[in-house]
């Protein structure tokens, strides 16, 4: 199983393919661990609490 983590800061639209294909098996031997933004805000973050996903949410500037 390879793990992955999935950063994004808009709609969500490729999070949200990943996420479909892995539930149906199309992506076999992938597991979606968590999702990291630089926008809390963003309709990803909706999309990962959906899915189950754990959300981090980080300030660019800080780094």
């Amino acid at each position: 199983m390879v793990k992955i983590a999935i950063f994004a800061s808009g709609s969500g639209t490729n999070f949200d393919n990943i996420m479909k294909r892995v539930k149906s098996g199309e992506l076999v031997h992938i597991e979606v661990t968590a999702l990291y933004t630089d926008k809390p805000e963003a309709a990803c973050v909706q999309l990962a609490q959906q899915h189950g996903i754990p959300v981090h949410a980080f300030e660019p500037r800080t780094f």
